[in-house]
Order: C-alpha cells, then sequence, then structure tokens
C-alpha cells in the first residue's frame, strides 16, 4: 500500500493562485492501457455509468496518493460525486467555448474537479486548456463561446497518467483535436460537506503566513494602483486560504496593495 500523500503549504498556495495542480503516481503497470483499450470499445457515451462500463477506472479515485491530494485541498469528510464522464474528443472535433463547471458564489473550494488521460496526449491530440487564475472571475456564460485564445493559456497535456484537479470555477475548454487518435479523458468530481476548522494539509503555521503573500503578490504582479481587478484577485485568495485554514475571516488592509 502506498503511502497517503498530504500536500504542503506550497501547494496549496500554488492551488490558491492558479485553480490547479498536475499530478501523476504510480500504477500497476499495464493499467492506463487496459484503461484505454476498454474505452476504445465504448461506442456510446454512458456519462455517470462510466464507471460501471469499465470498473477499473474507480482504482484512480482510490488511489492512496489521489485520496491525500484531494483530502488535503477538501479535508477528511470529501465526498466522490456520483456524476462523472468520459470524454472522448475525436480526430477532426471542433474546439470548445470557454466554460466553467460551477459557478461558486463566495469562490471558496466546496468541489474540486479531477481529470484523468489514460493514453499519451499531445498538443496535436485537442487537450483541455485552463486558464490559471480565473477561478475567481464570474464567468459570463453568455459571452464566453465567443472568446479566442487567452493570453496565458496554459494545455493540460501529458503521459498516460496524467491527471489534473482544479478548482471547479476556473476557465477551462477543449481544444481541436488535429491528430488521427481519439482523445480520452475521465472526469471526477468531488464535493466537501462541511466548513474546514483547521488546515488539512501539511500545514507550518509558523512560514505559511509569509509564504502565501509572497507568492499571491509573484501571481497576480506588482500593483502599481488601486486596480479595482488586482484589489478583488488578491481579496479573494486571502480569504480562500483563511477559509481552508479555519481562521476567522480578515478585512481587507488596503496597504496590502501597495508596492
Amino acid at each position: 500500500m502506498l503511502p497517503e500523500l498530504l500536500l504542503e503549504d506550497q501547494w496549496i498556495v500554488h492551488f490558491i493562485n492558479h485553480g490547479w495542480l498536475t499530478m501523476k503516481f504510480a500504477f500497476p503497470e499495464g493499467f492506463h492501457e487496459s484503461v484505454c483499450a476498454s474505452l476504445s470499445k465504448i461506442s456510446h457515451n454512458p456519462g455517470s455509468r462510466i464507471t460501471e462500463e469499465v470498473p477499473e477506472l474507480l482504482e484512480v479515485v482510490r488511489h492512496p496518493q489521489v485520496q491525500g491530494v484531494v483530502r488535503s485541498l477538501l479535508g477528511p469528510g470529501y465526498q466522490l460525486h456520483p456524476r462523472r464522464h468520459f470524454y472522448n474528443n475525436q480526430p477532426g472535433s471542433q474546439s470548445q467555448g470557454w466554460h466553467v463547471d460551477a459557478a461558486t458564489p463566495d469562490h471558496m473550494l466546496r468541489g474540486l474537479v479531477l481529470f484523468y488521460y489514460p493514453q499519451d496526449v499531445d498538443l496535436t491530440m485537442g487537450p483541455t486548456i485552463l486558464v490559471p487564475g480565473t477561478q475567481f472571475r464570474d464567468a459570463p456564460m453568455d459571452r464566453m463561446t465567443s472568446y479566442a485564445n487567452i493570453r496565458g493559456q496554459k494545455n493540460f497535456a501529458g503521459p498516460a497518467g496524467t491527471m489534473v484537479v482544479m478548482h471547479p470555477d476556473l476557465w477551462h475548454a477543449r481544444s481541436l483535436n488535429r491528430s488521427t487518435k481519439s482523445r480520452y479523458m475521465i472526469k471526477f468530481m468531488f464535493t466537501r460537506p462541511d466548513e474546514p476548522v483547521a488546515a488539512c494539509w501539511r500545514h507550518n503555521p509558523d512560514s505559511a503566513g509569509d509564504l502565501f503573500m509572497s507568492k499571491v503578490r509573484e501571481f497576480v504582479g506588482p500593483v502599481r494602483s488601486f486596480c479595482s481587478d488586482y484589489l478583488a484577485e488578491w481579496e479573494w485568495r486571502r480569504r480562500l486560504w483563511n477559509w481552508m485554514r479555519g481562521a476567522p475571516a480578515q478585512a481587507p488592509n488596503l496597504m496590502d496593495f501597495l508596492v
């Protein structure tokens, strides 16, 4: 049995800043190839019944290191949502409009999305693309379908077994598959039914505060004016950081935004 992997402060701060983390853990030899072969035989989309047709997929969310990452972000009481999905991005498919999988009113982390690739995925195969940091930007869903490439977008690609966990409010989309192969992806969802009372990761309160402040400032960039976007995104990150640690909410300190 592999040990449970709990995240450290630096990865929690990275997730709060970017809204996603990529990961790849060891599975039994041939596991991903077997999953991919089973998916290739499916001629319809079973929706949430995908794990009934390919039951070995549940080994992904049962992996102790995957569980450790989810526990770090959602706490020990997290639940696997019954909804899941099989994405078959076929050759020549069209790209997808930008969207989010949820619209959390207060942007706190009450859910988590996990994407899993059972085969090697390169840039020609229509990987999912994500826009880091957009989990704090209310998505204008009626207009996002007209958006094209966005500066700073990232491709989620990698070898078989690559996974990403992301905030359900993060902007993302399927890209055009320019290859001759189908690109498979499975989506799982997790929920947090309780409010956090303490950090659920490897938290060092003596150094975490300075780490958080420096990394958030580094991600947002030097703020040289009271720009409403910077103010809002800084404050949302601080609120989420305090909420995940079970700390009392703090009033905004505008001096934090001065260079």
